[in-house]
């Protein structure tokens, strides 16, 4: 579920450090970019609300030893806010991946990842692969993995009122088409690109992914607007509602109970699962150097 949609322009946005440095053989270069993002927006007054995020991405492209036309990368993100001194965001991702040929028709790569997202209950998501990516022309490209992952969920247990871990090991695959379109001369760039990634026990049971990115250069090279937009799905939430934690239900109101002689509270039933689908937009200022 869609806790919020933040609006914002980071004002450090993507400080982007780029290297060059060749090779002993000639024509060859490897080039290594950093950048780091952080945002952080605060109120207080009749709204007390404090958000915080920020990350960091490392990527090397190149030759790096026997390996020709390769690209390593790993990247880290974090976001946390809280409103009215309640948590409602605490997440963060963390990736590495090499991709060798990565500018070929046909490039194979090894990746990690892990992530948590106490909105939808994800304490802990660890999953590791390999696959392969090819191009279809100079716009479209299609990859697939297999990948074995572990994940670590939190659920309430009605029956003890207590919340849970579900702890669950099992192979994984993804696919991922992707377009990337770049206008004139790369100062527009479109990026879309779509995961599906379900069990292999199982294909009823799968992730959805949609991830759109459109980058404008503005009259200075080294200053582009960035506009992205995110789509989650989760299909077991769909079809196996899972129950969130008792703090989060909504009450709509109270009855009262004449044997305990007291009043009750009457949730909100939309309120106690876990929604299957998560959107967010973002709209921000990159700089280069």
């Amino acid at each position: 579920m869609l806790k919020y949609i933040s609006v914002f322009i980071i004002l450090l946005n993507g400080l982007t450090f780029a290297q060059d440095s060749t090779d002993v053989e000639e024509e060859s270069m490897t080039e290594i970019y950093n950048d780091f993002t952080f945002a952080f927006d605060q109120e207080s007054g009749n709204t007390d609300h404090v958000s915080i995020s920020g990350g960091w991405s490392f990527s090397l492209n190149g030759d790096i030893g026997s390996f020709k036309d390769t690209e390593f990368m790993m990247s880290f993100n974090a976001n946390k806010a809280t409103l009215s001194g309640e948590e409602y965001a605490n997440d963060y991702g963390a990736h590495i991946q090499f991709d060798w040929m990565a500018n070929g028709v046909f490039s194979p790569f090894l990746f990690g990842d892990q992530s948590a997202d106490i909105s939808i209950g994800l304490k802990n998501r660890t999953n590791f692969g390999l696959g392969a990516k090819q191009r279809f022309g100079k716009i479209f490209s299609v990859s697939a993995a297999a990948l074995y992952e572990n994940e670590t969920t939190s659920i309430w247990n009605d029956e003890i009122e207590e919340e849970i871990d579900s702890v669950m090991t099992f192979p994984r695959l993804s696919v991922r088409p992707k377009v990337k379109i770049k206008l004139h001369d790369g100062g527009a760039v479109i990026d879309y690109r779509t995961y599906w990634k379900p069990k292999i026990s199982d294909f009823k049971d799968y992730l959805w992914e949609n991830e759109l990115t459109l980058s404008i250069e503005t009259f200075e090279e080294s200053l582009t607007i960035d506009f992205s937009f995110t789509h989650k799905f989760i299909s077991r939430y769909k079809n196996t509602p899972v129950l969130r934690s008792e703090d989060n239900w909504v009450i709509t109101d109270y009855e009262y109970d004449e044997d305990l002689d007291d009043y009750l509270p009457i949730y909100d039933d939309d309120s106690k699962y876990y929604k299957d689908t998560d959107t967010a937009l973002s709209i921000g200022l990159s700089f280069s150097l």
